[in-house]
């Protein structure tokens, strides 16, 4: 027995390989490395609801379930199939939770159906009609409260090529349909409108070749006419998607689960059609700046670089981006999370700092915050002390604080740029009358700095260390300063030998 055709369209191939950056990329968003769907048949819609992703391809419907992204093996959807075998794109509506489904009527004209409940678990097919609007409907999506429906239709007069419509649900019935405008509509072509909260992806050629992603704040305004009010559907500024969305010669059809803060895509290499997936809000931070130099913030630093790690992790390097030639540099943070950064440039000692983005303007997708920092130039000949408290955060202890990266790793930098270089270090307690305690916390605080170094890739060899720990010297005369004396002391040196 022969296989149908339509079951020769998919191709499971595994890759190890990301899809390519470029230089603004969104590396907050994780692509998933596991396996990725390609195709030999032309995928007609790409959508995604009760948990599980549906692939229209040849005019037959497949489903897949994911899992942090990761998209499992493609499968033939039998219900689907029962509905109709000529579907070229279904999905929900996600308050009536009605199956709508689009199909070619074999004219050159796309249909919209709805699936409605008739009884006794049967269903029927409805098509849908609007007011004035004789046009084809494509890749229908939902706003959150089902009321508007966003499609694309190329064969009606708009601004060229397929362009993007809005319909209002009123009076139980979907409305005479409105073009969008030039700040979401070319004179190319527009497919493949999803609505994510608040916001609208789409994808467009702007009258060239290939096809990449773009995102705008949907705005609902309220005209009052003779007739009643009527809606109108506006949007912010359009902006195109950074990498790793929009990284090979076509991307479209990106399709969003908030619930999960899982994407999907179709890649376009140039070759084949590809199903891609990711996990991290789209809706996201950008910190944005430049290094200088703290002694003259007008001298720029190029070839600098940005380590992003999660505060509670912060030797886990998640990704490094650099600063260009002017010193500027662009990094994308998930909102809400607690990152560590460090600042780093060649020459100066590296800065560490903790920061938890949040976002300040829900009408743009991303939300920049400009944060310049300046870096000290590196002094092998200076000697660098610190608290007690500021390495392992509370008197008498001896585990390296959370926060203590940012005074260390500055010293590891030094070290790692030149191998020839060794650091003595000196715990200095003189704090307390208890001179046997103060040897033994002094030492286990060396070995502590001693594993982190070590840990962090400089050899044992090139570190030594010293103790001074001594009971506290009284002095006579009255105190006139709460902080304690230089006789008390409790600190952390560090001094470089050449």
């Amino acid at each position: 027995m022969k296989k149908p055709l339509a079951l020769l369209a998919l191709v499971l191939l595994t890759t190890a390989t990301q899809a390519q950056f470029i230089a603004d990329t969104n590396k907050s968003v994780s692509v998933s490395s596991g396996n990725h769907i390609k195709t030999l048949g032309k995928i007609s819609g790409l959508s995604y609801f009760d948990g599980q992703m549906r692939v229209c391809i040849s005019g037959m419907t497949f489903s897949a379930t994911s899992s942090d992204a990761s998209i499992s093996e493609l499968k033939i959807d039998a219900g689907a199939q029962k509905v109709d075998r000529n579907i070229t794109y279904i999905t929900k509506n996600p308050v009536t939770g009605n199956v709508f489904y689009t199909k070619d009527n074999g004219k050159g004209h796309t249909e919209l159906h709805e699936l409605k409940p008739a009884g006794g678990g049967r269903f029927s097919a409805e098509q849908i009609k609007m007011r004035k609007y004789q046009g084809s409907i494509s890749h229908p999506t939902f706003s959150p409260d089902g009321c508007i429906m966003i499609f694309s239709a190329n064969d009606m007069p708009g601004q060229g090529g397929s362009d993007l419509w809005y319909s209002e649900y009123r009076g139980g019935k979907w409305q005479t349909p409105h073009c969008f405008d030039v700040g979401i509509n070319t004179k190319g072509n527009e497919i493949t409108p999803c609505i994510a909260g608040r916001y609208l992806y789409f994808a467009s050629d702007n009258n060239s070749y290939g096809y990449k992603i773009y995102v705008t704040r949907l705005l609902r305004e309220e005209k009052s006419t003779d007739k009643g009010s009527v809606l109108l559907l506006r949007h912010g500024r359009t902006m195109r998607l950074p990498a790793p969305v929009n990284s090979g010669d076509a991307d479209y059809g990106l399709i969003v689960d908030e619930a999960t803060q899982q994407l999907f895509w179709i890649h376009n290499d140039g070759v084949d059609e590809q199903l891609m997936s990711a996990s991290g809000r789209l809706d996201c931070v950008v910190l944005e700046g430049n290094l200088t130099d703290y002694a003259d913030d007008m001298r720029r630093l190029s070839g600098g670089s940005v380590e992003v790690a999660l505060a509670d992790n912060p030797r886990k390097i998640l990704y490094r981006v650099y600063s260009d030639d002017d010193g500027h540099y662009r990094v994308y943070l998930q909102p809400e999370r607690e990152y560590a950064l460090t600042f780093v440039a060649r020459g100066y000692m590296a800065e560490t700092r903790t920061l938890r983005p949040r976002r300040n303007d829900e009408n743009q997708l991303v939300n920049v915050m400009p944060y310049s920092i300046g870096l000290q130039v590196a002094r092998y000949d200076k000697q660098y002390t610190y608290s007690g408290i500021d390495i392992f955060g509370a008197d008498a202890s001896s585990d390296i604080a959370d926060g203590a990266q940012g005074f260390l790793d500055p010293i590891v930098r030094i070290l790692a740029d030149s191998p020839r270089l060794k650091v003595n270090i000196t715990a200095k307690r003189t704090r307390g009358d208890n001179v046997s305690f103060n040897q033994l916390l002094c030492n286990a605080r060396l070995e502590e700095l001693i594993q982190y170094f070590v840990v962090s890739g400089i050899d044992a060899g090139r570190i030594t260390t010293d103790i001074v720990a001594e009971q506290r010297t009284a002095k006579k005369g009255r105190r006139t300063s709460s902080q304690p004396s230089e006789a008390e002391s409790d600190v952390i040196q560090f001094t470089f030998i050449e």
